[in-house]
């Protein structure tokens, strides 16, 4: 057997599984500072980081944690901006126009009340369930640097609280260890603060009084309302409620019951032809419960002249609208009111 030459060990062909590193920080562009159009919002510079150092290769792991942070880079952006629930209004009246949605009211207001939607543009739709809220999301964010609690905004569309001594707002893998603070020369100089100008909002002005919620009695209430410019930092209620209808309900003297409204005409009995249809009505009391003494019938009927027949477009829809009590009760129905009309 001849001798084996060019063998090359078996691991310099296994292709080695390398995970994910990121880099270090961007450095703060602090020339370059945004300010929302939104009062109560902070300015801030972004930085950022890649998965590079070094990049996943053969079925590594992909870097874990966000790839962006924010250095606060002012703290005096104009207070005579909108306020958030002013801003979310806007963007969702331009989602009104451009989708031409009548469900959409054009209206919406922030859902501090969930953190993870703080920072999301929710539009309200409009719902016949009374005082549940309904909305939908297009994808939009609140811009960064948007108040979204206390000592708490936006950036990338999340809730983020500010850390390293109220000068960075970090991810949470990045507030975990004070080492991960920048150095204090890689943060944005900040001007001096009145802390107690800061820490109080203003509020917007009141609503218009809701529509009552009663027509009589004594538990009618109107309502009006008004938003904090920046959330949670306002003196005061953010409602206010007054009585209104407060007079005697007319009475329906009991033992006089009446008809509702006739329901719409059913479907006619069939797609050809001559059919039938019927609506319905039914008598109340005072207290809306069924009575038996109105004049008059709960029902009517009336003949439906549908298309012509030939031998493929007839229909007989009494399957599907009729049952076969219903149909004996039209017939003999037919039959009195024609002997009737007869006589």
């Amino acid at each position: 057997m001849g001798e084996i030459t060019n063998c090359k060990k078996l691991e310099n062909y296994i292709q080695q599984v390398i995970n994910g590193g990121w880099s270090v920080w961007s450095p703060f562009n602090c020339k370059q500072c945004s300010c929302p159009s939104i009062s109560g919002s902070i300015g801030v510079t972004l930085s950022h980081r890649s998965c590079s150092n070094p990049e996943p290769v053969n079925g590594g792991a992909e870097c874990q944690g966000p790839n962006q942070r924010a250095a606060v880079c002012t703290r005096k952006c104009a207070e005579g901006g909108n306020s958030v629930n002013q801003y979310i209004s806007s963007k969702c009246a331009e989602h009104k126009y451009q989708r031409n949605d009548p469900e959409l009211t054009g209206s919406g207001s922030q859902l501090t009340r969930f953190p993870q939607r703080a920072c999301k543009i929710f539009c309200d739709v409009q719902n016949g369930f009374g005082s549940q809220r309904n909305y939908r999301f297009y994808g939009d964010n609140l811009p960064d640097g948007a108040p979204c609690g206390w000592d708490r905004y936006c950036l990338n569309g999340e809730c983020t609280e500010l850390s390293c001594e109220d000068s960075i707002l970090a991810p949470d893998d990045q507030r975990s260890s004070r080492n991960s603070c920048p150095s204090t020369h890689e943060r944005c100089p900040l001007e001096n603060i009145d802390t107690k100008t800061m820490s109080n909002g203003q509020w917007g002005q009141w609503t218009i009084w809701s529509s009552c919620t009663a027509s009589c009695g004594d538990l009618g209430v109107q309502i009006r309302s008004r938003t904090c410019n920046i959330n949670n930092r306002c003196e005061g209620e953010p409602t206010q409620n007054q009585p209104c209808n407060r007079h005697v309900c007319p009475t329906i003297p009991a033992g006089e019951p009446v008809w509702t409204e006739w329901t719409p005409w059913t479907q006619c009995s069939v797609s050809c032809g001559r059919g039938s249809q019927a609506r319905y009505r039914r008598c109340q009391n005072s207290q809306g419960s069924v009575a038996f003494s109105c004049q008059g019938q709960t029902m009517e009927l009336r003949n439906c002249d549908e298309l012509p027949c030939n031998s493929g477009n007839r229909l007989d829809r009494s399957g599907a609208q009729w049952t076969g009590k219903l149909l004996k009760y039209i017939s003999l129905f037919n039959i009195k009111t024609f002997r009737k009309n007869s006589n």
